[in-house]
Order: structure tokens, then sequence, then C-alpha cells
């Protein structure tokens, strides 16, 4: 029996199984890690510990869109750049 409350390698891959997570090596398995997080929240109950849980998974997501804009910008300038040569 395990005496922490880390998951065991049989639940790490069940959690991989299930939700089809891989890893973090890419930004579209970091967008699904968070909307895991934030449909596990949205399943707590009502309480002040799933508001804070909620508004920090926002403004995680709203860093991670700013970011794959800015990403998005600076491949279209590259391709521009490339054009120009």
């Amino acid at each position: 029996m395990v005496s922490n409350n880390r998951p065991t390698s049989r639940q790490n891959i069940g959690f991989i199984n299930v939700y089809q997570f891989e890893s973090l090596d890419s930004v579209d398995e970091i967008r699904r890690i968070v909307l895991i997080a934030v449909l596990d929240a949205l399943s707590m109950e009502n309480s002040m510990s799933r508001v804070r849980t909620l508004a920090y998974l926002a403004q995680v997501a709203l860093r991670m869109l700013e970011v794959g804009e800015i990403e998005e910008r600076v491949s279209a300038l590259e391709e521009l750049a490339k054009v120009k040569k």
C-alpha cells in the first residue's frame, strides 16, 4: 500500500489512457491538459477552492491564447521575410 497520496504507475497509465494524454511537448497537449483540469474543476462541489481553481485556470487559458496568437504572428512574419528574400 502506498502511504503518500501520489498516484501509482498503474494509475498514471490509466490517466494517460483515459484522457489520451501523452506529454507536455506541444501546445495542443498543454491545452488538452488544461481543458481536462477545467472539466474536473467544474465537477467539484461549489466552494471557494473551486472558484479559485477556475479563476486560475481561466488565467492560464488566457495566457495560452496570448502565446498562441504571438506564435501565429511570428510565423506569419517569418514567412513574409522568406518571401522577400
